[in-house]
C-alpha cells in the first residue's frame, strides 16, 4: 500500500512506468545481445512492445533513451517514493546478475543515467534531449505522426490492463536483494570515470552549426508536438468519457 500523500492509484502507476522502462531497457540489452543467456536472466515479458522496427540494433538505440523521457516525468513523485523504485532499480540488477566485471561499457554508463534520474539529478538528460539530433524535423507532419503512434502505444496498455497487475500481483516487485544490488551498482558506477560519462550521450546530439540550423527552421510560431500530443489525447479521453454509456453523473464528474 502507497503511504496517505499518495493515492493509491498514483502510486500504482508509478510502479508500472518504472516497469515500463526497465522492460524497454531489458528490450533494448537483448536486441544488442549484451548477454548471450538474458533470456534467462531478464525479469520482464517484454511481448507488449509492437513496433515492428523494435529489434533493428541501431533503431533501438535511438528509441530506448527516449522511453528514458518517462522516467524523467518520474521526478514529479514525492522523494519516499522515488527511493522506493532506485531499491527496486537494485533488486533488477541483483536479479539480471549485471556486475562491473560483466557489463559492458554503453550499459554501465545507462545504469549510472537511470539511477541518476531516479535521484532527481536530469541535467544532463535534459540537456541532451533537447540538443539530440533528430531524423523529423518536430514541424513535420511525420514527426508529429511518430509522437501520436507513441501516446496511442501507452494508451493501448493501459486499456488493456497491465497497469492493474501490480496493485493485484505481487510479483509487481522484483525479487533480487536490495543491499547487493546495490553493491553491485556501486561497482559499476565506479568502474566508469567522469569523463567517460560525460562523453557519453543518451542521445545523437546536434554540433553547433546543426543547431542554428534547426532553431532557423523551428521558427517563431513552432508547436511543440509533444504537448500538442498530450492535448489531443486528453480531449480524447474526455470526450470517451462524457460519451460513455450509461451516461456519467455529475458526481461522477467530480
Amino acid at each position: 500500500m502507497s503511504p496517505g500523500d499518495l493515492p493509491d492509484d498514483e502510486y500504482d502507476y508509478a510502479h508500472w512506468q518504472f516497469r515500463h522502462v526497465i522492460m524497454w531497457l531489458e528490450k533494448y540489452i537483448e536486441v544488442v545481445n549484451y548477454f548471450p543467456d538474458w533470456p534467462q536472466r531478464k525479469q520482464l515479458d517484454n511481448s507488449s512492445i509492437k513496433r515492428k522496427d523494435v529489434n533493428d540494433p541501431q533503431k533501438i538505440e535511438r528509441t530506448f533513451p527516449t522511453m528514458l523521457g518517462f522516467l524523467r516525468l518520474l521526478v514529479y513523485n514525492p522523494p519516499w517514493l522515488l527511493t522506493e523504485l532506485k531499491e527496486e532499480f537494485y533488486k533488477w540488477i541483483n536479479a539480471t546478475g549485471i556486475t562491473a566485471e560483466n557489463c559492458p561499457a554503453r550499459l554501465r554508463c545507462y545504469l549510472v543515467g537511470i539511477h541518476e534520474i531516479l535521484e532527481g539529478e536530469t541535467e544532463k538528460f535534459d540537456k541532451e534531449r533537447k540538443n539530440r539530433k533528430r531524423e523529423l524535423h518536430p514541424n513535420s507532419p511525420e514527426y508529429a505522426e511518430k509522437v501520436n503512434e507513441g501516446f496511442n502505444a501507452i494508451n493501448e496498455i493501459l486499456e488493456s490492463g497491465e497497469a492493474d497487475k501490480i496493485k493485484e500481483n505481487e510479483k509487481g516487485r522484483f525479487n533480487g536483494d536490495t543491499q547487493q544490488g546495490r553493491e553491485a551498482f556501486q561497482q559499476i558506477a565506479n568502474s566508469i570515470s567522469n569523463d567517460e560519462y560525460q562523453t557519453f550521450h543518451f542521445f545523437p546530439q546536434m554540433t553547433s552549426e546543426e543547431r542554428e540550423e534547426y532553431k532557423r527552421k523551428k521558427g517563431k510560431n513552432n508547436v511543440d508536438p509533444i504537448l500538442h500530443s498530450w492535448k489531443t489525447n486528453s480531449i480524447k479521453e474526455i470526450n470517451q468519457t462524457l460519451n460513455q454509456k450509461p451516461k456519467i453523473t455529475n458526481n461522477d464528474l467530480s
